[in-house]
């Protein structure tokens, strides 16, 4: 006679396992989409497009002088502050889906970016200082 396919001992195991996986995946969710990972994700990628899609061609386009004429002269001070209420509503509010949490969890005129062009002075040639002004518990 053929043994049963799925004995007590191997439903048992499979169990665990099904357990085991669902306890990891809620645990990565929790820490991956944390208040703080979240904003702490969504502020860099504003930052980027901000300087890369906005910023940088602002300050190039048309302008007679070479990009290092213009840029050299804030890579030790950096350019202005630039608040996260700022980041959030440039370019006729470009980025409303990342408003909720960020305005939820950060003061949004204390938060803020800085931003230090770096030679050559091409579109992604910088560093970008982050100050967080957040409360997430």
């Amino acid at each position: 006679m053929a043994k049963p396919r799925f004995t007590a001992r191997n439903i048992i195991l499979t169990i665990i396992i099904l357990a085991a996986i669902a306890v990891a995946c809620v645990v990565f969710s929790i820490f991956f989409f944390s208040p703080e990972n979240v904003v702490k994700r969504t502020i860099p990628a504003i930052a980027t497009d901000y300087y890369e899609n906005y910023f940088y061609p602002e300050i190039t386009e048309g302008n007679i002088n070479s990009p290092s004429d213009i840029f050299s002269k804030y890579t030790n001070t950096g350019f202005s502050r630039i608040t996260f209420r700022q980041l959030l509503f440039y370019d006729t509010e470009r980025h409303p889906d990342a408003a909720a949490a960020i305005t939820t969890y950060c003061d949004l005129s204390g938060s803020y970016i800085q931003i230090y062009p770096k030679s050559p002075f091409g579109k992604s040639d910088y560093r970008i200082d982050y100050h967080y002004s957040c409360q997430f518990k």
